[in-house]
């Protein structure tokens, strides 16, 4: 994407970076097998599966926790700080534990990984990040890295990134075969990434228009349900992060 260079405003320039992002992570699925192939192995085991993040990283789970359920595979999602002080003795050694994370450095999300550590019974913990060279994935058992790149401003690349590689772990942890999960999350992340830069050859004209609705409203509601409910709470938390009421 040539054009990615133009945007001054290096914000701008992350979200328009997504489409690549989301191809980057849909790419790397291959060199990622044995991992994958591992998680396939867990899948089988007696304490359920449970997702956890915070912000952005925890929104990201959303779309891989509904297919769970919709294929009658017990999944909980379960933020990184609530898990951290009032939950981790609902975690077994026969749990499976998904643990997303931009950076794989946030504080709850580091002290959530080495208590785990410290347990003579430790869950079976996975990480998903943006790079392995940080505590979370340091800690884990197994370690998947999204490929988002470089990312100055609040998650955008990651956030998308980490969806394309739970496109794939979700139908794994619900009895596909992982070549199989594999080719349907690189075929998703193609559309995905289709639309984004669809969508960013009109963002001038949409940005206007929006401009124009929420002019003067001081309360915004972004609004979604299923898979679509992890764009909602990504947005309103970057509206947020930006001093909106959303």
């Amino acid at each position: 994407m040539n054009w990615l260079g133009k945007f001054p405003d290096p914000f701008l320039a992350e979200i328009a970076g997504q489409a690549e992002a989301i191809r980057r992570a849909a790419g790397s699925l291959e060199e990622q097998v044995p991992t994958l192939d591992a998680l396939s192995e867990a899948a089988a085991r007696d304490g359920g599966v449970v997702f956890t993040g915070m912000g952005s990283s925890y929104d990201a789970c959303y779309p891989a926790v509904n297919e769970l359920a919709a294929r009658g595979v017990p999944a909980l999602h379960v933020d990184a700080a609530e898990l951290l002080h009032f939950r981790t003795n609902a975690l077994s050694s026969d749990t499976l534990l998904v643990v997303v994370s931009q950076s794989g450095e946030s504080a709850e999300i580091v002290h959530l990984a080495a208590s785990l550590n410290a347990r003579p019974d430790p869950p079976l913990m996975t990480s998903l990040t943006n790079g392995l060279a940080n505590e979370l994935a340091e800690r884990a058992d197994l370690r998947l890295d999204t490929r988002a790149g470089p990312e100055t401003g609040p998650s955008t690349m990651t956030f998308a990134a980490s969806m394309a590689l739970l496109a794939a772990v979700a139908p794994i942890l619900g009895g596909d075969t992982t070549s199989d999960a594999t080719a349907r999350a690189r075929t998703g992340a193609e559309g995905a990434a289709g639309a984004v830069e669809a969508f960013i050859e009109v963002g001038d004209a949409t940005a206007s228009l929006l401009e124009e609705v929420v002019d003067g409203r001081e309360i915004l509601a972004v609004l979604g349900r299923g898979s679509a409910r992890a764009a909602a709470e990504m947005g309103a938390l970057t509206l947020k992060e930006s001093g909106v009421m959303a």
